[in-house]
């Protein structure tokens, strides 16, 4: 794994799967409330999901914001977690919680 030198406590690697993470500051930042909120399994997914919206948009052959793309899949779950989740939320984002964590 090519670890870059600023974000390398979170792990966040330049590559992944043969597409290239962002390294912008806001990509940074999605990592590092990612990794700060998420368990290993899900932060794991987040990036996952990056990298297999990016090459199915390739497949694709479609343009689109890589830094966006990352955000998105970085924080996509942030809700789950119970330092984010809404006192309003509802029962079943309640069950799945309890599921995952």
């Amino acid at each position: 794994m090519n670890v870059m030198a600023t974000p390398s406590f979170i792990g966040l690697p330049r590559e992944l799967g043969g597409v290239t993470i962002p390294d912008s500051k806001l990509a940074q930042a999605a990592a590092l409330l990612a990794w700060e909120a998420y368990p290993q399994f899900l932060y794991n997914h987040a990036l996952r999901t990056y990298v297999f919206v990016s090459l199915q948009l390739l497949r694709l052959q479609k343009t689109y914001d890589a830094e966006l793309a990352f955000v998105a899949c970085a924080l996509h779950d942030v809700g789950l977690t119970s330092h984010y989740v809404s006192v309003s939320a509802s029962r079943s984002t309640a069950r799945m919680r309890q599921r995952c964590f």
